[in-house]
Order: C-alpha cells, then sequence, then structure tokens
C-alpha cells in the first residue's frame, strides 16, 4: 500500500509540513520570549514547568525536525553524502517510530491545539516510512 504513494511526492509533502513545523515552533518561541503570554500551558502535554523548560524542549523539538529533515533531504539525494546512505536508513526508521510514539501522544494530549496534530504527525510517519522504504 505504501509504494502507492509517489516517492517524489512523499518527499515534497513532508519537507513541507516540516517547514510548517519549524514555523509553527519558532513562532511559539518567539511568543513565549517576547510576549507575556502563558502559552506553557497549551504545549508539550501541559508537563512544561517555568519558562526555561518551555524554551529548552522548543529549541529540541526545531533541532530535531532540522535533522530528520536533513536526512529526508539525504535519501531524496536533494543532497548527496554517498557516505551516509546506511545512517540514513537507520535515522528514518527512527523518525517513523518518533513520529508514531508522537502520534499516539498527540492523541492523547489535553489540549485540543496538541490534539490537532495527531493527524499531521499520522501522514509524517507514514511518508516517513514510505520514503525509508524507498
Amino acid at each position: 500500500m505504501l509504494y502507492k504513494i509517489p516517492f517524489k511526492k512523499a518527499v515534497r509533502f513532508t519537507i513541507f509540513i516540516y517547514a510548517l513545523l519549524l514555523v509553527v515552533h519558532l513562532g511559539l518561541l518567539i511568543v513565549s520570549l517576547f510576549y507575556r503570554l502563558d502559552i506553557e500551558q497549551y504545549v508539550w502535554g501541559g508537563s512544561i514547568q517555568d519558562k526555561g523548560q518551555f524554551i529548552f524542549f522548543e529549541l529540541m523539538a526545531i533541532f530535531v525536525l532540522c535533522v530528520f529533515g536533513f536526512f529526508i533531504l539525504v535519501k531524496s539525494k536533494y543532497l548527496h553524502f554517498p557516505s551516509l546512505r546506511r545512517t540514513t536508513s537507520i535515522i528514518l526508521y527512527i523518525s517513523v517510530a518518533y513520529f508514531f510514539i508522537n502520534t499516539i501522544g498527540n492523541i492523547f494530549a489535553p489540549s485540543y491545539f496538541e490534539k490537532s496534530f495527531a493527524l499531521i504527525s499520522f501522514l509524517l510517519c507514514l511518508f516517513t516510512l514510505r520514503i525509508a522504504i524507498e
């Protein structure tokens, strides 16, 4: 069934969603840093204790998205790193597991803001799996 999804479309969709998620995470980070809004209770399952922890989590999310995006670009040959071929496959399967677990977490999240990302996370899981098996 996954082979019915064209590889190039899966790559384009995945990179597009990664870019949107980067904008969301950067937006949350900027709002948290420059405005006095308590958005920490609506994200990360409501488990954030203080602003410092929120900033750390957001920076880690941005880092993870950039790493996964880099390996998607390597797998799709937009970036040419033949020495990373085996590492790329391993990282992509790790990202499939990450997005699957993230989907479950989003489904059971206390805020509707996070629940709304469950479908996006699930689609990223499927498309990343499609890219990984290429």
